[in-house]
């Protein structure tokens, strides 16, 4: 199997990041052409392993740095991605999608804002909604009230309440996660 990083691109993530995945495949697939040749098995798979993890430790250290803000991370598309997987595997990806849906939001003519604000409401703020966000009592009945004629900045209180509560917890520990 070969693969061409320039052919290749990896959804969600830029082409840096996504041709240095490409060339780190190939490179795997081509060392176990080169073993499965040899029939060396056990040591097949030690280099491979091998591989990944040094493939693992190169993408850390690329990607999150101790420096790093929240506000940097949710710029970079590359950041974003490991942030989001970070969010699912603790449970709280709602207030990632919910900040994407947000800035979408706020970037759409005013002719599609009211569509796309029903459906932030529908998806994040409606009770028992499938990704319903974790807002307090004011912060979601101010929401509801602008909801009634929907401009840019309808949720803006509510990003920014989300915001803070990803600045405090979930960036906190993604920051955590990566100094151990």
């Amino acid at each position: 199997m070969n693969f061409n990083s320039q052919e290749r691109a990896v959804p969600g993530t830029s082409n840096g990041l996504a041709q240095s995945r490409a060339r780190g495949l190939s490179e795997l697939f081509a060392l176990r052409q080169r073993r499965n040749r040899k029939n060396s098995g056990p040591s097949l798979i030690n280099a491979v392993t091998k591989k990944v993890n040094k493939i693992r430790s190169k993408r850390k250290q690329m990607a999150i740095r101790p420096e790093l803000n929240l506000h940097e991370l949710l710029t970079n598309k590359d950041l974003v991605c490991e942030f989001r997987t970070f969010l699912c595997s603790v449970f709280s990806v709602e207030n990632l999608d919910f900040w994407n849906d947000r800035e979408t939001h706020k970037g759409t003519k005013s002719s599609k804002q009211r569509k796309i604000a029903t459906m932030i409401h529908q998806n994040h703020l409606a009770s028992y909604s499938h990704k319903e966000v974790n807002l307090d009592a004011d912060t979601r009945r101010s929401t509801l009230k602008s909801l009634e004629n929907p401009d840019q900045s309808t949720f803006d209180e509510a990003q920014d309440h989300i915001f803070r509560l990803m600045r405090g917890d979930t960036f906190r520990r993604l920051m955590k996660s990566y100094e151990h």
